[in-house]
């Protein structure tokens, strides 16, 4: 039960990390385009969705998050 807990709290932490990390990145690397968005906008739908769709980066996120939980329980377990 040790070890699942270590792993879960881990995964958590690294996954919550790597979220706000990749978030912080798209953010400082964000450049508004004014005249495209300008020109665009009669074309915009009234309507909203809500929801995203998947994509492959939040696998990619996920993974890493889950190898690296386990090997930081692997540590973890070593030490203690």
């Amino acid at each position: 039960m040790k070890k699942i807990m270590v792993f879960l709290i881990s995964f958590l932490v690294l996954y919550t990390v790597l979220q706000i990390g990749s978030g912080l990145v798209l953010t400082a690397l964000y450049v508004p385009d004014i005249e495209g968005a300008w020109e665009t906008s009669t074309s915009l739908s009234s309507e909203v969705s809500f929801g995203g769709g998947f994509t492959y980066l939040s696998l990619v996120f996920l993974l890493t998050a889950a190898l690296l939980a386990a090997f930081v329980s692997k540590i973890i377990q070593k030490k203690y």
